[in-house]
């Protein structure tokens, strides 16, 4: 979800996202928050869900414990 991007990259293009799970890992997040279980609210976090759900994600899912990181990526 990096927002400080150079003049040239380009991130608005056509995507399809059908019945596809995003996890989105908030490093920088992880490391200061502790393990927080809530999912984050900032704006660019909402924008990307905004985003990703527009191309028919199937999920959108913010992920801070990089501990337990196995745990979401093997649910069903």
């Amino acid at each position: 979800m990096q927002e400080e991007l150079d003049k040239v990259t380009v991130r608005n293009f056509p995507i399809s996202l059908n019945n596809i799970r995003v996890i989105a890992v908030n490093v920088v997040e992880a490391q200061h928050r502790q393990r927080r279980s809530a999912p984050l609210t900032s704006g660019a976090s909402k924008e990307w869900k905004a985003r990703v759900q527009k191309a028919g994600a199937a999920e959108w899912q913010v992920v801070n414990d990089l501990d337990h990181l196995d745990r979401i990526l093997t649910r069903s």
